[in-house]
């Protein structure tokens, strides 16, 4: 039995969802604590499957009403105008809560924000329930001026459990909020595919403005480059991050916009500046914009005899100040240029924080 299968799934039939590996991922580590992270999420993502990988069982069921959520539906921080990721401007989650289904999940950042400590959202088995919000559907709307947006930084909007209608309303959304620039992440890039081939089929032609792209962390899954780039979307990025090892040579073509950087909070595994570098490298040769975010936590480089890569001290806890960094990064922080008629009048400009 192959360790990666596909199956339709939907009433429409025409959706594929990819079944992950039911073993953990071997990564580069030195904490065992940060495998056991990563086989709990194998663990979780194995259970959705059965064991011929003829088919998936998803838990969806319900209505939209029923999958959405109950309680509080305005957390603090999980909609902001404002943000501190250094790529967009704001950030707008009308789902949050996720499952982790590759190594570069291990140390996922949302149950450290604030709204999933008040509430005590925490990962249990690889997985914080989803939860919709529909209260927030409509906010970008009221933001005049215009702004990068980060779609879902506390979720993933093609999460299995998300419903099809609940898709389609964000998209709605997106689409009516021309003057914005959205930027949709994900690391299910199949079921993005399949949404998109549904929503720009037949003569509709994809919304300028709206960006999708997918993770790559590691050279595992560099496969999501390929299925991003069959996807039917206008702009394309890519989001290398947190980058865990060198991932060798990107094919970059029909992608628009490289972010790279290292991993930082707890347990914040290395980053060689070498791999930063090759990635950089390699979207200037391709014309492709890119963006250096951070060196991560733990940056490391080599001895002058290329040996012994040692962790390097920065002040930046997140390696995240282009004056410590070697001079060839220090300039790095490219954004694409604006497609006219997209996004209004957005700068394409890094912005100084303090």
């Amino acid at each position: 039995m192959r360790a990666d299968c596909w199956s339709s799934w939907t009433t429409s039939g025409h959706r594929d969802c990819l079944i992950h590996e039911r073993t953990s991922a071997r990564v580069a580590t030195d904490s065992w604590r940060v495998r056991k992270v990563e086989a709990e999420a194998c663990e979780h993502a194995s259970r959705t499957v059965n064991t011929d990988c003829d088919e998936i069982v998803f838990p969806h069921g319900g209505s939209l009403a029923d999958a959405q959520n109950v309680g509080q539906n305005q957390e603090f921080g999980e909609v902001s105008d404002q943000s501190s990721i250094e790529w967009v401007d704001a950030t707008w989650n009308p789902t949050t809560g996720c499952t982790k289904i590759s190594p570069g999940c291990a140390h996922c950042y949302i149950e450290h924000t604030p709204p999933f400590r008040i509430q005590s959202r925490k990962f249990e088995h690889g997985h914080i329930p989803l939860r919709l919000h529909d209260d927030r559907l409509a906010q970008p709307l009221h933001w005049r001026k215009p702004r990068r947006i980060f779609v879902n930084s506390l979720s993933d909007l093609f999460h299995d459990d998300v419903p099809d209608q609940f898709l389609h309303q964000v998209y709605h959304t997106m689409e009516q909020a021309r003057q914005h620039q959205f930027h949709v992440l994900t690391k299910r890039p199949r079921r993005m595919q399949a949404y998109l081939a549904w929503r720009y089929g037949g003569d509709r032609i994809p919304s300028r403005h709206i960006w999708h792209g997918v993770t790559v962390e590691n050279r595992r899954w560099k496969c999501r480059i390929d299925e991003c780039r069959e996807a039917r979307t206008a702009r394309r990025f890519l989001s290398i991050e947190p980058l865990l090892e060198d991932v060798g040579e990107l094919d970059l073509r029909g992608i628009h916009w490289v972010i790279v950087g290292g991993e930082s909070g707890p347990g914040a595994r290395p980053c060689h500046i070498e791999w930063v570098r090759s990635v950089n490298e390699q979207c200037g040769a391709a014309g492709v914009p890119c963006f250096v975010k951070q060196l991560g936590t733990r940056p490391q480089a080599c001895c002058p005899d290329h040996r012994c890569p040692h962790d390097l001290a920065l002040r930046d806890r997140k390696g995240g100040d282009p004056a410590e960094w070697p001079e060839d990064l220090r300039n790095r922080r490219e954004f694409p240029a604006i497609a006219s008629g997209a996004v209004g009048t957005l700068t394409s400009t890094p912005r100084r924080r303090s």
